[in-house]
């Protein structure tokens, strides 16, 4: 299913407009769940994970401006954009739906920007604001992974992560018009940005036993569970300059 709607208009009439805009995307995908090649099987009953299961992602985008003229070639814009995303995924072939990890996306983003002209120079500054959140927990977190392998891998996903991106961004370009011996335009362009970072890897944070066909999978041979500080977090500054 994919729907959108926009919206625009006057304000304040020849100083203000607005635009807002939507579009969902929703898609219902399937993934299959199979036995593998060993030619062994364990005791217990494991057909209840096999088949087609839906791996349902959905989108969400969404825009919005504002625009104020203060003078003559003046332009002041206020925008905000979003993408929220969700996703069933990690599953199929020996891996159980069950085993699947929910996959989420966020972005914010809020940019300012001013722009001047006048016949002989352009000036156009940006200040942006965003955050670029990326996260993947376990579908079923309570459920202990289980590996039987070269059959099945049943139970809940094994490991979450996080990646959280904030960035502050200044920038500003500045076009010049100029004549000789023909026309030319100059631009020069600067930008500041200061970005921090907030990280969460967390490997085996649910366990997993796993068995082999060595055994008669009766009883697991190996166990994963990670322990530790799974976080990291740090900040740098991004300079760049053109000429043009």
């Amino acid at each position: 299913l994919q729907a959108g709607a926009s919206m625009g208009g006057p304000l304040i009439k020849n100083r203000m407009t607005f635009l807002g805009s939507y579009e969902y995307n929703g898609q219902d995908r399937d993934k299959s769940v199979f036995f593998g090649g060993s030619p062994s099987r364990p005791g217990q009953d494991l057909t209840p994970f096999l088949g087609t299961f839906l791996s349902p992602f959905r989108s969400h985008l969404g825009f919005a401006k504002v625009t104020y003229q203060p003078g003559s070639g003046q332009t002041v814009d206020l925008s905000y954009s979003l993408r929220h995303e969700t996703e069933e995924k990690d599953f199929g072939d020996q891996r159980s739906q069950e085993s699947a990890n929910n996959f989420k996306v966020d972005v914010n983003t809020v940019t300012l920007r001013h722009m001047a002209a006048r016949p002989s120079w352009l000036n156009e500054a940006n200040v942006t604001v965003q955050r670029f959140r990326w996260k993947t927990l376990p579908l079923n977190p309570d459920l202990i992974g289980q590996d039987f392998q070269g059959v099945l891998r049943i139970g809940g996903a094994d490991t979450e992560q996080l990646f959280q991106q904030d960035r502050l961004a200044l920038r500003d370009d500045y076009t010049r018009y100029a004549q000789w011996h023909g026309k030319h335009a100059v631009k020069v362009g600067g930008v500041l940005s200061r970005m921090k970072y907030d990280v969460t890897k967390f490997f085996t944070a649910n366990p997993v036993f796993n068995y082999r066909s060595s055994e008669n999978f009766a009883f697991p041979f190996e166990a994963q569970f990670g322990s530790g500080d799974p976080t990291l977090n740090a900040s740098n500054t991004q300079v760049g300059v053109y000429l043009q």
